[in-house]
């Protein structure tokens, strides 16, 4: 049986209101859809602690938040791969599974 995690990261936000200004989104594109996406509560600190642990236990996968400026809807993404390419590139891929049950690929390229 597999186990989820959702992965939020409610630090991020306490460390800005701490500092006394909004934390900056994280942004994403993903070029097959010409769809801009928006990270829910995660920096760039927190996908790669995603990585990390995926890679040190694969059976982990975790879900997270992420709003489709295509749509404007908020999207459970279920992880499959961070990848960090030799150029810098981080790339996130993963599943957004539809109400009717259908599901769709998300491959979404961090903005840095």
């Amino acid at each position: 049986m597999k186990t989820f995690h959702t992965a939020f990261l409610a630090v991020a936000s306490a460390i800005s209101i701490l500092a006394g200004g909004p934390a900056l989104a994280l942004e994403g594109r993903d070029d097959s859809l010409r769809c801009n996406f928006q990270f829910v509560n995660q920096t760039m600190d927190s996908l790669m602690n995603i990585r990390q642990q995926m890679d040190t236990n694969g059976e982990l996968e975790f879900q997270i938040q992420v709003v489709n400026g295509c749509t404007g809807q908020r999207e459970t993404l279920e992880i499959k791969s961070i990848n960090v390419y030799s150029t810098g590139d981080v790339v996130v891929s993963g599943y957004v599974e539809q109400a009717d049950g259908s599901g769709d690929w998300r491959r979404i390229e961090v903005n840095q």
